[in-house]
């Protein structure tokens, strides 16, 4: 499998969001838009608690890695886009993070229907910190 490729149900779950949050963003229903974008961000939580990328260290398993980050990378991207309403800093940070900067450009000149379907190549020179602290319950 390419690279590149989505997987099957992962480009599902990516065009059902995109459908039900640009559904919920017409009918001005931003609860139902931001769980959306939430629910995409905790698919992705399972999907790479599932592959454990972690675990591909081996040369042989480096193409299975690059085709695990693309499918987090795309899902990172349609995230931040959906999210950015409600979360415009941190979403931005995000998309320039994934190697999106232009994309984040495209969004703040109103450009999500086309922004939404164009394929990028990603790109992560560096650890950041994370967007947002991991809060803990006792």
């Amino acid at each position: 499998v390419p690279i590149w490729i989505l997987e099957e149900n992962i480009s599902q779950n990516i065009q059902n969001v995109i459908k039900k949050s640009t559904d919920a963003f017409e009918a001005f229903e931003l609860r139902t838009a931001l769980l959306v974008g939430f629910e995409l961000a905790e698919n992705m939580n399972k999907y790479i608690d599932t592959k454990k990328p972690w675990e591909l260290k081996d040369s042989s398993q480096f193409d299975d890695l690059r085709h695990i980050l693309y499918q987090v990378g795309e899902s990172l991207r349609i995230a931040g886009l959906i999210l950015s309403p409600f979360f415009p800093a941190k979403m931005d940070e995000l998309l320039i993070r994934i190697g999106a900067k232009t994309q984040s450009e495209m969004l703040k000149a109103g450009l999500f229907q086309r922004v939404i379907v164009e394929k990028i190549s990603f790109s992560v020179r560096e650890k950041g910190e994370p967007l947002y602290m991991r809060i803990v319950l006792k």
